[in-house]
């Protein structure tokens, strides 16, 4: 939604640029980097909580809104700005597409994550999308930089009907495939009924108390779903509803109450922080070192002081 409502302001900019009282809003351009990357950790992740440091991404936007905005106090704009202003943008957009396809690729290549085809497909699309939108950015600024009107406006044109073309897409998409937006939406259709979800979250949980599935580091929602013979949609949909929480987080969760229990006694057994987050079913100390602190605030090192003290 933010979005759709950044980019139908982009598209409205060469109408009230001549407006001094809307400058302070035109840079939005520095906006949809961020949005890129939160929307691709949503996806990925299965969701995602806005918090105050990821504020911190819109703080370009902020700055360069403010000395924009100085033309209303009768000020000229900072000759930088007007010069740099299309490269800053560029870089900026160039710099948060990179990031999100490393975070993407990274994450998906792990087991527990919770992407479908659908929503691989959709974020590929959106990855895909903005490289055109950056590249035809580069064109009509490489036009401009050369004085070759030719290329500048032909490039500018290219750039705003691609955006209006994504808007369009995103909307009609929006109406088709509300899941790709929303988790909860996703389950509105579900033919599951209240006391097979019950059956199966006992049969759940009893699981991964008794028989502790999460232990084993490649333990997936498939996996699972084939062990306790419960059909993928529904355990995923269980895991969601009822737990409010996305499948990695589900078995994270478990895997860092049983990891508390080794860090307890860790001056008495003297195993390592690696050898713990091995036992429980991490492949990494960096991974279990990440889950931890999300999981309880603090990191493994710190729990083991609080423990010994």
């Amino acid at each position: 939604m933010i979005f759709l409502l950044f980019a139908g302001w982009r598209v409205a900019q060469p109408f009230i640029k001549t407006h001094p009282a809307f400058w302070m809003f035109y840079e939005v351009n520095f906006c949809f980097g961020p949005l890129l990357y939160f929307y691709t950790t949503s996806i990925i992740d299965g969701q995602f909580n806005l918090r105050i440091k990821d504020l911190a991404h819109f703080i370009p936007a902020i700055i360069v809104a403010i000395i924009v905005s100085g033309t209303l106090f009768g000020y000229s704009e900072i000759q930088w700005i007007g010069i740099f202003k299309e490269n800053l943008v560029i870089a900026h957009l160039g710099l948060y597409i990179i990031i999100s396809m490393l975070t993407a690729r990274k994450r998906i290549k792990s087991p527990f994550t919770p992407v479908d085809d659908i929503q691989l497909a959709w974020l590929r699309f959106m990855i895909f999308a903005y490289i055109i939108v950056l590249a035809t950015k580069i064109s009509a600024s490489f036009g401009n930089l050369w004085h070759w009107n030719a290329l500048f406006i032909f490039s500018h044109t290219v750039h705003n009907i691609f955006i209006f073309f994504i808007i369009n897409i995103m909307a009609l998409t929006a109406l088709l495939k509300p899941e790709l937006f929303s988790f909860i939406v996703r389950y509105q259709k579900s033919i599951l009924k209240d006391a097979d979800k019950k059956m199966y979250k006992q049969k759940l949980l009893a699981a991964m108390e008794i028989e502790k599935p999460y232990l084993n580091p490649a333990c997936t929602l498939p996996t699972l779903a084939k062990r306790l013979s419960i059909p993928v949609p529904y355990l995923s949909q269980i895991v969601n509803e009822t737990f409010n929480l996305n499948f990695p987080d589900f078995i994270n969760r478990y895997r860092i109450e049983e990891s508390k229990y080794h860090l307890a006694k860790h001056s008495i057994n003297k195993t390592t922080i690696l050898e713990i987050a091995y036992s429980v079913g991490f492949y990494s100390k960096s991974t279990f070192n990440s889950a931890f602190k999300r999981h309880t605030g603090i990191a493994p090192k710190e729990y083991i002081k609080q423990q010994a003290a």
